[in-house]
């Protein structure tokens, strides 16, 4: 695998002051709320909209966690930024995020954080979109593009602009996220984007954007992943391991019933749940329990995170290097391989359906996540 990080991918300037004026912000700028989560309290765990995290909605909803004895709290937040923010700030024991979320938090001094659990990898889903008059990247140069700083979504810019011998003084970035890149974009200010569902699939509905590149020219690259503190990782293995299994066994339901699974993730994604179905066939791979040895342990994961980090460090995009191997905790998902004892709760048994929701007194088609406080 050829390493991007030689092509000199060197930001400019301006967008380097205002990463690290976003990265300070996020880290110490802000009132230090809801610190250090009682370590008996359940596992409060940050998802944002991304098809292949809302698995673990659709765990929820189908009473999984309960069957597999897991104290855990699923907290929505409307971008990885959002995410990012409370994992900062000490709200989350972990949260759901890309390979390039989990090295910019090793970076960041007191944080330890480690993946648990990999769930997919985008093959599609993070799409730069671009005005109708735009048919290649190379006609990018000098445009404004709208990129969410210290995303994945910058990372997938980097990899197209070197793809095209440029790099990111080519283009005038615009740092802004999501939802503001949507209106910009309609609005005509932004001659293309960076962006990812809901957003990506919401600007192709409302405009004629063309699709640039993907992250099918670059597979594998973008993994998508739980990544957790270190003291939770080691002291809530069991909980940890329950939500792996439930997790991966949502995952088997919706194979076995894809539109069922579509209906129920499509609120928390705000998306149709025909386009849900569509985007989890054609725009991610899923990764199974069976294949998470081979990339928390195999080096899978070790090597993708080794080549971002290097991308990140030539760039200036990420402050210092990272040891990857620090990153990996392969306990619970190795826990949750094992053979377990027979259930003999009262839940052992229980339809894996939208019934188990219904019968805790929840509207299925409802989102479950609670507001942060």
């Amino acid at each position: 695998m050829q390493m991007l990080g030689s092509r000199r991918l060197i930001a400019n300037s301006s967008c380097l002051r205002y990463l690290r004026a976003a990265v300070l912000i996020t880290v110490i700028g802000l009132p230090c709320v809801g610190c250090d989560p009682d370590e008996d309290a359940p596992l409060r765990i940050g998802v944002s909209p991304w098809p292949g995290h809302a698995f673990v909605y659709l765990a929820q909803e189908l009473g999984y966690f309960e069957e597999e004895g897991c104290e855990v709290r699923l907290l929505s937040f409307s971008s990885l930024a959002d995410a990012q923010r409370a994992y900062f700030r000490n709200q989350l024991h972990g949260m759901y995020g890309t390979n390039v979320e989990l090295l910019q938090a090793c970076a960041i001094k007191g944080h330890q954080p480690c993946a648990v659990h990999v769930t997919d990898y985008s093959y599609g889903g993070d799409v730069i979109l671009a005005d109708p008059a735009i048919h290649s990247v190379n006609e990018l140069r000098g445009r404004r593009v709208g990129c969410e700083p210290g995303s994945v979504s910058m990372y997938v810019l980097m990899h197209a602009l070197a793809d095209h011998d440029m790099t990111l003084d080519d283009v005038h970035i615009v740092w802004c996220d999501q939802h503001e890149q949507q209106r910009q974009f309609a609005a005509g200010e932004l001659a293309a984007v960076v962006a990812y569902p809901p957003v990506s699939h919401a600007i192709c509905q409302e405009s004629s954007a063309y699709p640039l590149y993907c992250t099918r020219h670059m597979p594998g690259q973008v993994m998508n992943l739980l990544f957790v503190q270190a003291a939770a990782a080691h002291e809530r293995e069991d909980d940890l391991a329950g939500l792996i299994r439930a997790f991966d066994r949502a995952v088997a339901f919706a194979a076995e019933n894809p539109d069922e699974a579509a209906r129920l993730m499509a609120p928390h994604l705000l998306m149709k749940p025909e386009s849900v179905r569509e985007f989890i066939e054609h725009e991610l791979r899923m990764i199974a329990l069976a294949e998470q040895q081979a990339y928390l342990e195999g080096g899978l994961l070790e090597d993708v995170l080794a080549e971002s980090a290097e991308t990140l460090l030539s760039s200036g995009h990420l402050p210092t290097e990272v040891d990857v191997t620090a990153c990996l905790r392969p306990g619970p998902a190795r826990l949750a391989i094992a053979p377990r004892p027979q259930q003999t709760d009262s839940l052992a048994g229980m339809p894996a359906t939208a019934a188990a929701a219904a019968a805790r007194g929840v509207p299925a088609d409802l989102p479950l996540t609670p507001p942060i406080p």
